[in-house]
């Protein structure tokens, strides 16, 4: 029987502007959002009340995505789904998404 092992990595994402005035939130003249991908670090900090976990999120580039991709190729891992993760907030995404993040799952055999 063969053993697999699996990697899980996500990637939130935000909507930004792109510089022209919004007319409006549920108006579709001058749309000026586009969304892009956020990786994710968490690292332990001391707070107020001790210990915590500490999360920042930077914005990945097409190139990074494409360098942890190939990465993760050359270790033998291959992609085997991608999982979008939804949110109940009204217009996380405009338009009839509420996609806040996205899983890509990869695989290898042990």
């Amino acid at each position: 029987m063969e053993q697999w092992e699996y990697k899980i990595i996500e990637f939130s994402t935000e909507v930004y502007s792109l510089g022209a005035k919004n007319e409006g939130a549920d108006s579709d003249v001058g749309i000026t959002e586009a969304v892009r991908f956020r990786k994710i670090k968490q690292e332990a900090a001391e707070g107020f009340f001790g210990k915590k976990i500490k999360r920042t999120a930077s914005t990945l580039t097409t190139d990074e995505i494409e360098t942890i991709f190939n990465d993760l190729g050359e270790q033998g891992w291959k992609l085997c789904e991608t999982v979008p993760l939804i949110t109940n907030t009204a217009h996380a995404f405009r338009h009839g998404t509420r996609t806040t993040a996205v899983q890509f799952i990869f695989k290898r055999k042990k």
